[in-house]
């Protein structure tokens, strides 16, 4: 009876291994590269944002190495451009300039915490972070590193951000600059819910594809039986 019933479902196999294939395929490969990729890609252009903030500095400290400047003048000059810079598709992603104590010299959404200790005003969380930074600066040069920090002005809404530091040891100066990571985890569940979509769409003709197949086997069965 079991190979009889076998033989009449079988059928369905073909029908079956494409969308567990397509499963497998998504779950385990096309939405992690989808996920890499975009974030291969963030880094790439936070990396290189953060190297051309790094210029800038170079470039008024080199006016007070030849005396067009003085330090003090060459460094608020440094931090006004800093400060203004803004990339991204918003114009909202920024740079920031901390130091090794850690101190934060320059940022655009926070100047609250401009040149205060941190831990005094109660930002342990946010000394820890920028200790993190100070630590990879010294034993890598920079480096990246995802955290969960405000989201631009919304002082009240956090997200997940990946950035690029960089040091400039001429002024004890740390650089960095970074992306928040919602848009992208927006795009990868958007490509998930196709993907469901999909399956369920497929599982819905399979039931129908079965259900059509039982009708027309029984009426083959019920025409032979009357015969």
């Amino acid at each position: 009876m079991m190979s009889e019933n076998w033989k009449k479902q079988r059928w369905l196999v073909p029908l079956l291994i494409p969308i567990l294939l397509f499963i497998v395929f998504n779950t385990w490969y096309s939405l992690p590269k989808l996920h890499n990729s975009m974030l291969q890609e963030r880094q790439n252009q936070i990396q290189d944002h953060t190297r051309i903030g790094r210029s800038i500095l170079s470039h008024f400290y080199s006016m007070e190495q030849e005396g067009i400047l003085e330090r003090e003048e060459a460094q608020l000059q440094a931090k006004q451009l800093i400060r203004s810079l803004r990339f991204g598709p918003h114009n909202k992603d920024y740079f920031w300039i901390n130091n090794d104590e850690p101190i934060l010299v320059v940022h655009p959404f926070r100047p609250d915490l401009e040149g205060v200790d941190l831990l005094e005003e109660g930002e342990g969380e946010t000394h820890q972070l920028f200790m993190n930074f100070v630590d990879l600066v010294e034993k890598e040069g920079g480096g990246f590193l995802e955290y969960q920090w405000q989201y631009y002005d919304h002082a009240n809404r956090m997200e997940s951000k990946i950035s690029y530091v960089a040091g400039f040891e001429s002024w004890d100066w740390i650089i960095g600059t970074g992306i928040y990571l919602d848009d992208m985890e927006s795009k990868v569940e958007a490509q998930r819910n196709i993907n469901f979509i999909f399956m369920i769409t497929s599982a819905q003709l399979l039931l129908v594809s079965v259900v059509v197949y039982r009708l027309v086997t029984n009426r083959k069965s019920n025409k032979n039986t009357k015969g």
